[in-house]
Formats: structure tokens, sequence, C-alpha cells
């Protein structure tokens, strides 16, 4: 059992497969190609498109699907599809300075149960977007020419 917020919420302390319900820790290198690239994550039941776009005519097709774009050239190193993990900070679009994502998960009341297993994408050393968020300094802008689309499916 636990509490959240002014609720509680009863929990099973096993899976049928005899794993616990916590240690949703997952990391998963993202090779991008030419096209889309998909990630199932089956640690959060969902399947993460990754789909690498000319910018400049894609401008209607982010408002149909919700995705997220990032400009592609900013992207520094390899990506990384990981689990929130204590500490990672990003400055989300719309803040002056970087914050924890703890903290900006507290602002949009999201259950510390909820944050378990939370997808965040990493290039390099910098978080670049995660569920809710894309880093101001690597979203893609009118100058990008190549952006790359993020987004989320029920597996």
């Amino acid at each position: 059992m636990r509490r959240d917020d002014d609720r509680l919420v009863f929990l099973r302390r096993e899976t049928p497969g005899g794993e616990t319900t916590s240690g949703r820790e997952y990391s998963y290198v993202v090779s991008l190609g030419e096209e889309e690239t998909s990630v199932r994550v089956k640690e959060i039941g969902c399947v993460m498109r990754i789909r690498s776009i000319d910018w400049p005519n894609a401008g209607r097709e982010t408002i149909k699907t919700g995705a997220v774009a990032l400009d592609r050239e900013k992207l520094q190193g390899e990506l990384i599809l990981r689990s929130l993990r204590p500490g990672d900070r990003m400055r989300p679009r719309g803040h002056q300075k970087a914050h924890k994502l703890k903290r900006l998960l507290n602002e949009k009341r999201v259950s510390r149960w909820d944050r378990e297993g939370w997808p965040v994408l990493q290039s390099g050393e910098n978080v670049v977007w995660a569920r809710g968020f894309v880093s101001a300094n690597f979203a893609a802008t009118e100058k990008t020419r190549q952006a790359i689309l993020i987004s989320e499916e029920p597996a």
C-alpha cells in the first residue's frame, strides 16, 4: 500500500513473473538511421519512435502527431534512451535556467510512483528530452534543417 496525494493505492508485492513492482531502470542505445528507429521499452510498456525528418517541410506534422522535435545537428555523442536518474537536470523551453527533473515533475504534479521508469533521452552528457519536456538548448527552431521527432505509443 502507498499514499498518493490524498488517496491510498494498493499494489501487488510481486508481478506474476516473480519480479518486484519496482526496479524499472533501463538504458538503450539509439542508433539514428535515415528514417525511423523504434525502441521497445518493456520496463514501462511502451514503444518510443524516433524519426529523422527534413524540418522545413514538417511544421504541420508535429502538430498532428504531438511529437517533440529536436535539432539533429545540435545532438552530440550517442543517444541513450534511459530511465530517470537522481540529479538529472535540463533547461526546458520557456525556462531561463536548468532545473532538476524531479522539481519539474513535482510542478506538473507527477507522483513519485509514476516517475519510476520515466523516459529520458540523453545525448552525450546532456538530457535533451524527457517525457513532457524538451531541452531549450536542443529544441528545433526555424533555423533547423534536420530534426528528430520523438513519440511514444503503448506496446
